[in-house]
């Protein structure tokens, strides 16, 4: 069975099966994230006036690759925290 490799399009998880024949999209999963945790990412790193706030939900449209890329990371590094400080407590 050919490997699976995970893909982030647009903040949204999806995966993607490799094969040898080209590379077939397997379904969208819901977000790992909510929209208001990313808003609040987006607020402390200083670009959260380009997203959009709306009745239908949030619109990441104006802030460029980086800054998602920026949302991401910081994510992963609060989640890195997080699991450290578990383990410190379990660990006592």
């Amino acid at each position: 069975m050919p490997p699976i490799y995970p893909a982030v399009c647009c903040l949204a998880w999806a995966f993607v099966w490799k094969h040898t024949i080209g590379v077939i999209a397997l379904a969208n999963r819901r977000p790992i994230v909510s929209d208001e945790v990313k808003y609040e990412i987006a607020r402390e790193l200083g670009f959260a006036d380009k997203i959009q706030v709306g009745a239908d939900g949030y619109d990441y449209g104006d802030i460029t690759t980086r800054e998602a890329g920026l949302i991401v990371r910081t994510l992963i590094e609060k989640a890195q925290r997080a699991m450290a400080d578990q383990l410190m407590r379990r660990g006592q």
